[in-house]
């Protein structure tokens, strides 16, 4: 290996090692069969408006005229390596039930995308977002599973969102984090790495716990940062989950963290795909609180 590769921070940060329902291997072909064929019934919804090119990247969105008056974003995961934009509509069903809209926006995936890219692809769909929400007067919602959660935080945390007037700043209301990714150091000790080729400096700038990071995202004190873990999820996503409310609340943001009870780091995000169980239940909840 080209880089310095630790099997401890491997067992830590591979969530397959972690699941007791089933051995690790099935919980990833589950996982990727579940996203694939969930994906394609929200994708061929009458709603559906596929493919949106924004800049260098597109966005699929749902129910755009939904009465909620809420635009709900999903940025998937996978490392930054696995899965695919059109594999990521997973959790839309259940919200368009309940009269939001949802947009899922993709992204380019490592060994072809840099991480400097993704993050940009990120920022050019969620501008195309807001800039739709604020025709349609809604209020826009991020979520993001394990490093979509990560995307989901830079995209706050960045010079692009800095710059943005203060009602498009004003039109994004919270964001849910589904088992998130926030400190990307350790990540550089892992088979990840092979694919994705950080540097110390680039883990550290994309890093949503990195003091600058925080300092900018914690100066909106409007938006709620909220997190969703899994029970079984390893002791090291806990951790970073706890880490990154304790310095947001510590900057006076709106926090919370909730842990899911007899869900792991798959399930928790899977169970998005069906109205009524605990994950789409509190997902609501979170949302509702506004």
């Amino acid at each position: 290996m080209d880089f310095e590769y630790s099997e401890d921070m491997e067992d830590l940060y591979m969530p397959s090692r972690w699941v007791k329902r089933m051995s690790g291997d099935e919980s990833l072909a589950e996982y990727a069969r579940w996203t694939r064929e969930e994906s394609d019934k929200a994708r061929a919804l009458p709603s559906a408006r596929l493919n949106i090119h924004t800049g260098n990247t597109t966005v699929d969105i749902f129910n755009e005229d939904g009465g909620s008056g809420k635009l709900v974003v999903f940025i998937s995961g996978g490392y930054w390596v696995f899965g695919c934009g059109s594999e990521s509509a997973w959790t839309v069903i259940p919200l368009l039930e309940e009269g939001h809209t949802v947009a899922v926006i993709h992204y380019d995936r490592a060994p072809k995308a840099s991480m400097t890219s993704i993050v940009k692809q990120v920022e050019f769909g969620l501008d195309w977002i807001i800039k739709f929400a604020i025709r349609k007067n809604k209020k826009v919602w991020l979520s993001g599973h394990s490093a979509g959660s990560q995307l989901c935080a830079m995209a706050l945390s960045s010079f692009w969102f800095s710059v943005l007037s203060t009602q498009e700043q004003q039109t994004v209301a919270g964001v849910i984090h589904l088992s998130g990714v926030f400190d990307l150091e350790p990540i550089l000790k892992t088979s990840v790495q092979r694919d994705l080729k950080l540097t110390e400096e680039e883990a550290k700038k994309y890093s949503p716990l990195s003091t600058e990071n925080i300092n900018r995202i914690s100066s909106y004190k409007h938006i709620v940062h909220n997190q969703m873990v899994g029970e079984f999820d390893s002791p090291a996503f806990h951790q970073q989950a706890q880490d990154y409310r304790k310095i947001l609340e510590g900057k006076g943001c709106l926090t919370s963290l909730t842990v899911m009870p007899n869900l792991d780091h798959f399930n928790l995000a899977l169970d998005l795909s069906y109205p009524g169980t605990p994950s789409t239940t509190k997902f609501i909840q979170l949302m509702n609180q506004l």
